[in-house]
């Protein structure tokens, strides 16, 4: 695969990560991360094959695609902070103790002795 091509691709994959992650659809996000790793790869070894001079032929898109994954990345981070706070808001106190006045609480016996 030619770089131009790699690059277009993974264009194409970041575009379609952030609209997955702000519709929160987990099912396609998560064969997008799959085929982005895929076209990561790719992406590798066509920048291996160009060589110097076709790295920098394409500087200005390869600095564009860094900077499109950054955006990804803190979208992504946004994501996983808004399902956390969704998490704890539907399940509330469990696992806390929501009725401790501040008395002891009683021991749990180990009957195995």
């Amino acid at each position: 695969m030619m770089l131009d091509e790699a690059i277009r691709q993974n264009e194409e994959l970041v575009t379609a990560l952030a609209a997955a992650l702000a519709a929160g659809d987990d099912e396609a996000g998560a064969a997008l991360v799959a085929r982005r790793q895929a076209a990561l790869a790719t992406l590798a070894e066509a920048l291996r094959a160009a060589g110097p001079a076709g790295r920098e032929a394409r500087l200005d898109r390869l600095e564009a695609l860094v900077t499109a994954d950054r955006d990804l990345r803190a979208l992504a981070g946004t994501a996983l902070a808004r399902a956390g706070e969704a998490f704890r808001a539907q399940v509330g106190t469990v696992g806390r103790n929501p009725a401790n006045d501040g008395q002891p609480q009683t021991a749990c016996l180990d009957r195995r002795a």
